[in-house]
C-alpha cells in the first residue's frame, strides 16, 4: 500500500506543481522525532517531542491516504514546524488529515500555518463539546477562535482544510476558513467555518505549517498525517487517483506453423491506483497465457492483487490451427479501470511449402544426366517426397515438367538420375520436395545433353573392272549417309583415273566439296573411270569433312587396258604338194582398229606367236 500511494501522489504534485508549497506523509523511520526529518522546533525544544507513529492515517479517496506513517500528538511538548516557499499575497491553502482521542472543554489549538515563532495566522482549535464528542474551530492570529456547530466524534479521522487570504485594504483584514470533510478533486465549497477575521494583526507572510501542544488543561490529543500545503485549492485537495493500467509492446510472433506453438513472448502489465479487483486478461483466438514462462497456459487470466501498484508479466503463447491471419488486441482490464487496456498480438498461421536450392547437372551423356537437389527447409510438415521435374520448356510451370522422384536424401542434399533423353538437347529442371502444405521448388536450372560424334558411312562402289585407256567407264556410283554432322562440307576424292558427280549426268571433276547443313545428310556419288595407260587404278576413294575425325573410305577396282584383237584359227583346205588354203576370223577387235590380218604358219610344232611365216589376207 505504501509505494502505491507514493506513486499516485507523485502524480498529483507533478500535475500541480506551479501551486504546491509542501507535501508531508511522514514517510520516516517510526519512532524518530520529526526534528532529524525536516521539521524544527520553535518551543519547548526535547519536551514530550513530536514522533513519528506507524500506521499512518487512512481517508477514502485521499492520494495520501495510508501512504508514510503519522504523528501522534500529546499535551505540554514541543511545538515544531515545516517550512516552505514564503508567501505573502493571493491565498494559502493547507489540509492534513486528524484523528482525534481526546479534547477538553476549553479548547486550544494544535495546528496550522506559520510566519515565525511568534505569530501564527492561522490557528485550528478542538475542543469537547461535553456530549461526547468535540468540535472543530480556527481563528486569525491570537484572535478569538470561532467554532463549528456539528458534533465529530473521536476516533474518527477527518480530513480538514484552511485557507489564509491576504487582503490590501488595511492591517487586519486578512481572512480564515476551515472546512470539515470538503470534497475532494472538485472544486472550491463553501467553508464550514467562513470569513474569519479578528483584531490580530494580518500576516505578512507564510513561511511553514506548524504542529503545538498545548497544555494539558485545554489541548486536545490527536494523530495527525497527509499534511499538503499550496496556493490553490486543488492542490490540498487532490482526488483518488484514477486506477490506470498500462503495457509494454508483445513482441510479434511472425508466421507460425499450425498445429505447433510459438513462444512464450511476453509483456508487462503495470498498474497504479488500483482497486483490489481482479486484473483480467481476455481470450484472442489462437493465444494462451499464463503467469510463469513455464507454467498452465490459459485461454483467459484472473490475476489477484492487493490493490494500488502492479507489476505483472504475463507470457502468451501462440498455438495457430488455421492458415490465416491471428492479429488482433488482447483486453486487459480491471483493478478498477473503466476501459481495457490492449496488447497487440500480431502472429499468423501458416502450413509452409518445403524450401530448395536446385543444384547442378553432372554426368551428362547424350541420354541421361545426374541432377542435384538441397532441401534447405522442411516447411510445417514433413516431406514426403522429393526429387527432380524437368522439362524441354524453359520457364515451364511448376508441375508441368517430368517428376524423378529421389530416395537418396543426406543432410538435406540428394541427386535424381535422369534417363531417356535425346541428345543434344538443352533441358530445363528444378528441385522439388512435398509435404502436407504442397510442393515447394527451387529455381530453375538447365543442361544440354552431349552431341554423339559426326559419323559417314557408304555403299559400296562397283568395280569398274579392265577398262580400255583413253575411255571412259561409268558413271557407277556409291551413296553417303551422314549423321550428326557438323555443317563442315563433306569432301570426295580424288583419286586417279576417277572423276565424281552428284548427278549422273552432270559435271564430272576429280573431287568433290559438298555443302551440307549439318546433321543427317544423303547423298548418291556418280563416278567414272578414265584410264589412261595401262595399269591397276584400284585405290580408295576418301570421303571426309562434316566434323568426321577420320575420313571414310570408299574402295575403286578398275585397270586401264589395251587389248589386241582376238581370233580363231580355222580349218585348211584345198591342200596340195605345195599350197593350202588356211581359214581364220576376227572374234574381237581388241582396244584398237585392225591394221592387218592373216595366216601365219610354220613347219615346228606349237612355234612361238610371231616366229613363223605370216601371209597377209
Amino acid at each position: 500500500m505504501k509505494k502505491f500511494f507514493l506513486i499516485a501522489l507523485s502524480t498529483v504534485l507533478i500535475g500541480n506543481i506551479n501551486g504546491q508549497l509542501l507535501t508531508e506523509n511522514f514517510s520516516y523511520t517510526a519512532g524518530q522525532a520529526i526534528t532529524a526529518n525536516g521539521w524544527t522546533a520553535h518551543s519547548a525544544g526535547g519536551t514530550n517531542a513530536i514522533t513519528v507513529t506507524s500506521p499512518g492515517l487512512t481517508y477514502t479517496g485521499h492520494p495520501g491516504s495510508g501512504v508514510g506513517n503519522a504523528v501522534t500528538m500529546t499535551t505540554s511538548g514541543e511545538d515544531d514546524n515545516r517550512t516552505f516557499t514564503s508567501t505573502n499575497s493571493g491565498s494559502v491553502y493547507f489540509s492534513f488529515l486528524v484523528n482525534l482521542s481526546a479534547a477538553q472543554t476549553a479548547g486550544d489549538y494544535f495546528i496550522g500555518l506559520f510566519q515565525n515563532s511568534s505569530i501564527f495566522p492561522v490557528r485550528i482549535y478542538a475542543k469537547s463539546n461535553g456530549a461526547g464528542g468535540f468540535t472543530f474551530g480556527v481563528g486569525k492570529g491570537s484572535s478569538t477562535a470561532v467554532y463549528e456547530s456539528s458534533a465529530r466524534s473521536f476516533g474518527t479521522t477527518y480530513f480538514i482544510v484552511a485557507k489564509y487570504t491576504f487582503n490590501t485594504v488595511n492591517t487586519t483584514d486578512d481572512v480564515v476558513d476551515l472546512w470539515v470533510d470538503p470534497a475532494l478533486g472538485g472544486v472550491e465549497t463553501p467553508a464550514t467555518i467562513a470569513n474569519v477575521t479578528g483584531t490580530s494583526t494580518d500576516a505578512t507572510s507564510i513561511t511553514a505549517v506548524y504542529l503545538r501542544q498545548g497544555a494539558a488543561t485545554n489541548a486536545p490529543t490527536q494523530q495527525v498525517d497527509a499534511i499538503l500545503a499550496g496556493t490553490t485549492w486543488a492542490v490540498v485537495t487532490p482526488g483518488a487517483a484514477t486506477p490506470a493500467l498500462s503495457l509494454t509492446a508483445l513482441p510479434a510472433f511472425g508466421n507460425v506453423c499450425i498445429n505447433t506453438s510459438a513462444g512464450p513472448n511476453s509483456f508487462t502489465i503495470t498498474g497504479s491506483n488500483l482497486t483490489t479487483a481482479d486484473v483480467t486478461v481476455a481470450a484472442l483466438a489462437g493465444y494462451t497465457y499464463s503467469t510463469t514462462a513455464g507454467g498452465t497456459y490459459t485461454t483467459t487470466l484472473n490475476i489477484t492483487q492487493p490493490g494500488g501498484t502492479l507489476n505483472q508479466q504475463v507470457f502468451v503463447r501462440f498455438d495457430p490451427l488455421a492458415v490465416q491471419s491471428y492479429n488482433g488486441n488482447i483486453a486487459v482490464a480491471g483493478g478498477g479501470v473503466t476501459i481495457p487496456v490492449n496488447a497487440a498480438a500480431s502472429g499468423a498461421g501458416v502450413n509452409t511449402i518445403p524450401s530448395l536450392t536446385t543444384g547442378t547437372a553432372t554426368a551428362i551423356t547424350q541420354v541421361s544426366a545426374t541432377l542435384a537437389g538441397t532441401i534447405t527447409a522442411n516447411g510445417c510438415t514433413p516431406v514426403t517426397a522429393y526429387g527432380i521435374e524437368y522439362s524441354t520448356v524453359s520457364g515451364f510451370p511448376n508441375g508441368s515438367g517430368t517428376q524423378v522422384a529421389s530416395t537418396n536424401i543426406a543432410g538435406g542434399n540428394y541427386t535424381s538420375g535422369v534417363t531417356g533423353l535425346a541428345s543434344g538437347t538443352t533441358y530445363y529442371y528444378k528441385a522439388y520436395a512435398t509435404n502436407g502444405g504442397g510442393t515447394g521448388y527451387g529455381t530453375e536450372q538447365s543442361f544440354t545433353t552431349a552431341t554423339p560424334n559426326p559419323t559417314i558411312s557408304t555403299t559400296p562402289l562397283p568395280a569398274f573392272g579392265n577398262i580400255c585407256i583413253n575411255t571412259t567407264a561409268g558413271p557407277n556410283s556409291f551413296t553417303i549417309s551422314g549423321a550428326n554432322l557438323t555443317t563442315a562440307d563433306v569432301t570426295v576424292g580424288p583419286l586417279a583415273g576417277f572423276t565424281y558427280s552428284t548427278t549422273a549426268g552432270g559435271t564430272y571433276t576429280t573431287s568433290l566439296t559438298l555443302t551440307q547443313p549439318g546433321g543427317t545428310y544423303l547423298q548418291e556419288i556418280f563416278v567414272r573411270f578414265s584410264p589412261t595407260v595401262v595399269q591397276s587404278y584400284s585405290g580408295d576413294i576418301a570421303v571426309g569433312g562434316g566434323g568426321v575425325a577420320a575420313s571414310v573410305i570408299v574402295p575403286a577396282s578398275g585397270a586401264g587396258v589395251n587389248t589386241a584383237a582376238s581370233v580363231t584359227t580355222g580349218s585348211a583346205s584345198a591342200i596340195t604338194q605345195t599350197s593350202a588354203t588356211a581359214a581364220g576370223s576376227i572374234t574381237a577387235i581388241g582396244c584398237s582398229a585392225v591394221t592387218a590380218y592373216g595366216i601365219e604358219y610354220s613347219t615346228t610344232n606349237n612355234f612361238p606367236l610371231g616366229s613363223g611365216t605370216q601371209v597377209a589376207s
